[in-house]
């Protein structure tokens, strides 16, 4: 593994690297120890939104940041002018490399660098938004994203599935997606997801959450694609049979679906919890006894490798993305995308079958600290672009 407290290399007339995101929700997730090391190689400017997720600013980076007015949806008009905005900065920046997460970053901004000549554009694709999609709106995105691919000179996948799934749907050529290690984004902290019985005492207190109830957790965006409606009703059904279960919704609800989910759950609404988004996702890990991620799409889920860090077994749709992050009956459970009565079923298990459940998250923290630690998984992308820039790293 790269020495990742190595000093930048001489001269100080380091590469200039320009990263795109739409939003400053990614970057606090998943790229802060990223830019942190990046800033020693590179002089790196980082392109995003500061009105998307305002509330999580500021970032506190060593890098410059210029807000850009990239937006999640689709809007030609809006999109036009973030176009002309990026091709403005890059024709005035000369970088080096370009580096786009997310898929309208990946579009616009690869548009951008190869219109202004950026030699080095590499994208990161980390879950496809038309992958649950239908009819011409999954036609039109999947293009954007066979578009993004072909601008590219590097394309990076987050799991081994999601390359698989991307070249069998011919958006990528064969081999030309490349994969780090066992995959991820940023790993784990596994200072910080450390299981610690006296906060899981205090926060089951402070939620109102008996000490002996089962705790089910979902978190993430609150949006559909995340199978928030199908756990619902799973749960509402558990509930009404399992009194002293509880569900804990933990994220920023984007679509107003805590409303729609309440509804669902009026008749068990005692046992459940809306969080909203939160700095302490691991305060509410050790509160849990299952993690339930029943997403429609997924590149590769931080939050399960999360919960593996606290010996929390997973739940996961039987997706790409989750089948990489979950070993089914190994390190968790996987179900039935989309399937109520599949989802039902298997957290009844997790419910009924301490000995599995405790065996799940022994094996799951056992891969994770051999695969996933965030110093092993950072240092892996590092690796990449140096290399890419030909810049030699002390190891």
């Amino acid at each position: 593994m790269i020495n990742l407290n190595a000093s930048s290399p001489l001269p100080v007339n380091n590469p200039k690297m320009a990263i795109l995101t739409a939003t400053p929700l990614t970057i606090h997730f998943f790229f802060k120890q990223h830019l942190f090391l990046y800033s020693k190689f590179f002089d790196v400017t980082l392109l995003l939104n500061h009105k998307n997720d305002s509330y999580i600013l500021p970032l506190n980076l060593p890098v410059k940041e210029v807000s850009v007015s990239i937006s999640r949806k689709i809007s030609i008009f809006k999109d036009l002018i973030c176009l002309y905005q990026l091709i403005h900065i890059f024709k005035n920046e000369s970088f080096d490399i370009f580096f786009s997460v997310a898929p309208k970053a990946g579009l616009l901004g690869m548009l951008a660098a190869y219109i202004t000549g950026v030699p080095k554009r590499v994208h990161l694709f980390q879950g496809e938004v038309w992958a649950s999609k239908k009819g011409l709106n999954k036609i039109i995105l999947k293009a954007a994203d066979w578009i993004t691919s072909s601008l590219a000179t590097h394309v990076l996948a987050v799991s081994h599935t999601e390359k698989l799934f991307l070249e069998r749907e011919h958006v990528v050529q064969p081999d030309m997606a490349k994969v780090l290690g066992a995959g991820s984004v940023c790993g784990v902290d596994l200072d910080r997801y450390r299981f610690k019985s006296e906060t899981r005492s205090q926060m089951r207190q402070q939620l109102g959450i008996p000490k002996e109830a089962f705790a089910i957790l979902f978190i993430g965006r609150m949006v559909k694609d995340k199978g928030i409606i199908e756990l619902s009703h799973a749960f509402k059904n558990i509930a009404a049979k399992n009194l002293n279960t509880y569900l804990i919704f933990v994220g920023p609800d984007e679509d107003g679906l805590a409303e729609h989910a309440l509804q669902i759950l009026k008749d068990v609404s005692e046992q459940c919890r809306f969080i909203g988004y939160t700095n302490e996702t691991e305060k509410y890990i050790a509160t849990a006894d299952v993690l339930c991620l029943p997403s429609y799409r997924e590149g590769f889920p931080i939050v399960i490798l999360e919960a593996a860090a606290m010996q929390v077994p997973s739940i996961g749709s039987d997706i790409y993305g989750v089948s990489d992050a979950i070993l089914d009956r190994e390190t968790g459970l996987l179900f039935k995308a989309g399937s109520v009565v599949d989802l039902e079923r298997v957290i009844e298990l997790m419910i009924n079958d301490e000995h599995l459940r405790l065996k799940l998250g022994r094996s799951a923290y056992a891969r994770v600290c051999s695969q996933f630690e965030s110093d092993l998984v950072v240092s892996r992308y590092l690796e990449f672009f140096t290399n890419l820039m030909k810049i030699t790293l002390k190891v």
